[in-house]
């Protein structure tokens, strides 16, 4: 009988030093947190990115309010193939939806809902839905290759099809903006760019900088902190900047320089046991100056500011 109660004792301290290995947690570091992308192969996730600007803008001192609204579902499934370190994923367009509401008028449209005629101005819209892209990321969030890219923008170019050449060419202008190789993405790097270069603890914070593409292309500096953990999320905020100093677009027809300054704060959820963001919410409040000037003509050239709000939003979710 001595010799059973040892050999439980001895079951039950093996049980016990197995059970508190942290390799059973592998997002620990003592008291601190790993906070990467983690996922499997194997493993589906529904994700969708909105961005909503609030605007008003003023040119020549008319005011135009303007507020739109496009958001994009996604499915990213995590596949075998990817080496040590990184994650191959193929993520499919399943779903668009975009709106706009500006001097009077409100147009929308929802792929999911548009049935087989499509109204022209919608079709790049609808030509994203069904597309694929295959990225290579790494566990810090860095998107290393993205493949597939190309052939997806060119898709929705080649949708175009307005009544005349000068809507054809103002519609690519504003696709290249919005559904152009950089604002497209950036819609790709929203899922990851959250990641620190090492181990956090609750209260600590780490810095990022990076240039962004929203039509322009903007210097964002930020500010991030750990603020606590529940069950496994991290919840973390964020402060920084946006500043575009100086920055050009072409508009078809006639070109854009404009100064931007902005801040922005939010809000994640991190899944610690994936890195996958269960949830973002992030707003931007800024202000900018410029020009619009006709190329073929230098005399004509319009003074436009503009002031307003930005909101984005990322879910991820896991498909059991």
């Amino acid at each position: 009988m001595p010799a059973l109660r040892l050999s439980a004792v001895i079951l039950l301290a093996v049980l016990l030093t197995a059970c508190g290995s942290t390799s059973e947690v592998p997002y620990k570091d003592g008291d601190a947190y790993l906070l990467q992308f983690r996922p499997s192969v194997g493993q589906v996730f529904d994700v969708e990115v909105s961005n909503t600007n609030d605007m008003q803008i003023s040119v020549m001192g008319q005011q135009i309010p303007q507020k739109q609204m496009m958001s994009l579902t996604y499915l990213y499934a995590v596949e075998e193939g990817a080496e040590e370190g990184r994650f191959r994923i193929t993520s499919t367009t399943e779903r668009v939806k975009t709106q706009t509401e500006a001097m009077g008028q409100n147009l929308s449209f929802d792929s999911a809902e548009a049935g087989d005629r499509i109204p022209p101005a919608f079709r790049p819209f609808n030509a994203l839905v069904g597309s694929s892209v295959t990225m290579t990321v790494g566990s810090d969030g860095t998107i290393h290759t993205i493949d597939g890219l190309s052939d997806l923008t060119q898709r929705v170019m080649d949708s175009i099809d307005m009544p005349n050449p000068e809507m054809n060419e103002q519609m690519r202008s504003q696709m290249e903006m919005t559904m152009g190789e950089d604002p497209m993405l950036e819609n790709y790097r929203q899922a990851f760019r959250w990641y620190p270069e090492g181990p956090v603890a609750v209260g600590d914070s780490w810095e990022q900088s990076a240039t962004t593409h929203a039509g322009f292309p903007m210097e964002t500096a930020r500010t991030l902190t750990l603020d606590r953990v529940e069950d496994s999320i991290a919840f973390i905020s964020f402060t920084g900047d946006v500043v575009a100093e100086e920055s050009e677009m072409d508009m078809g027809p006639v070109s854009m320089t404009m100064n931007i300054s902005g801040s922005e704060e939010g809000s994640l959820q991190m899944d610690l046991r994936t890195g996958a963001i269960l949830k973002m919410i992030q707003e931007i409040s800024m202000s900018s100056s410029g020009t619009v000037s006709n190329p073929a003509d230098p005399t004509q050239e319009m003074v436009m500011d503009m002031e307003g709000v930005s909101e984005s939003t990322l879910t991820m979710a896991l498909r059991e």
